[in-house]
């Protein structure tokens, strides 16, 4: 112990139990009296792995809440779709159906039981959507439409504070953005570049993040942070794409999956860089995702092609405490 002592700068504490929060002591070597054993808490390694099939194959969907407790809905077959499903860590069950059947619908809340479904488009391609759902955990009633109707955005924050950003118009793709104060959307500063098939994710409407896109004719690599104010500028993918889809926050995010060509290519956001990770087991893109976490997300549908039902769930990088065997 007094070599370890040496190295280390300290020396092996005695404890009851192993550390409450094993995330902030990795590396570090404790004695558990209660058990008799030297531990050290250890990272693991970030991995997908399937969980439970989708009842409706489909594609660009809409979706957020957690890995355990999730809800994605609408999306296309094809046709568009006016399917709800909710998640409970193992099996899909069908919910009642959001009232008007689109594609490319954003999903804004943090809950299964409180989120938003925003724009998309529906029975034709030009025929793009300004409705607003909301969804209570039972049925969904219609809210104030957003200003400029879209579809392929990304979208942050809650479902009485939350925001949208980018996606294709009637028009062209765009770079405008809207809050949301749960009456009513209001057009604030604009995304630097436009785009559509952005990932956009982010717990709160004043820090959020939008990453890739196709725009103005292009996959791009580009990343910018919402402080509430403004838009800015920061570091880029590793891999230029869109359709991608986004779980976590300003400061902590994962991006998987996406096209041109549809991809595996999973990355980490640790609020400075991106680091490629463990890929998806199966490419694709327009796929559904929760919203709140980059260590606990979901990977739900998209197309491959064709459309797919697969579902796979992140844990990323896990931290147990492990024995260490004395001799």
């Amino acid at each position: 112990m007094a070599t370890y002592k040496g190295i280390q700068g300290y020396s092996v504490q005695k404890l009851s139990s192993d550390p409450g929060t094993l995330g902030d002591v990795v590396g570090q070597l404790w004695y558990n009296s209660g058990t008799g054993k030297f531990k050290v808490s250890v990272l693991g390694a970030a991995t997908w792995a399937s969980g439970g099939a989708l009842n409706t194959a489909r594609q660009a969907i809409g979706g957020g809440g957690i890995q355990t407790s999730a809800i994605v809905f609408g999306g296309a077959i094809p046709p568009n779709t006016t399917a709800v499903e909710e998640y409970d860590g193992s099996a899909w069950t069908a919910a009642t159906a959001v009232p008007t059947a689109r594609t490319g619908i954003c999903g804004v809340g943090q809950s299964q039981s409180a989120i938003l479904a925003v724009g998309g488009y529906d029975a034709a391609p030009t025929n793009f959507y300004a409705g607003n759902n909301s969804w209570n955990g039972t049925s969904w009633t219609e809210l104030a439409d957003i200003n400029t109707a879209r579809k392929t955005m990304g979208g942050a924050g809650t479902n009485t504070a939350g925001m949208i950003f980018g996606g294709a118009s009637a028009v062209a793709n765009t770079d405008e953005t809207e809050i949301w104060n749960g009456a009513s959307w209001t057009e604030v500063a604009d995304l630097n570049n436009n785009r559509r098939g952005e990932g956009g994710c982010g717990e709160v409407n004043t820090a959020a993040l939008c990453a890739a896109g196709e725009g103005p004719v292009t996959a791009n690599d580009y990343t910018e942070i919402w402080n509430g104010t403004s838009w800015t500028e920061v570091a880029n993918l590793n891999m230029a794409r869109y359709e991608a889809a986004c779980s976590g926050t300003s400061t902590a995010a994962l991006i998987f999956g996406g096209s041109p060509p549809i991809t595996v290519n999973t990355e980490l956001w640790n609020g400075t860089s991106w680091t490629e990770t463990a890929n998806l087991a199966q490419a694709r893109k327009s796929a559904g995702s929760t919203s709140q976490s980059s260590t606990l997300a979901l990977a739900v549908g998209g197309m491959i092609p064709p459309v797919t039902a697969l579902t796979e769930e992140w844990s990323g990088a896990p931290v147990t405490a492990k024995v260490v065997t004395v001799s």
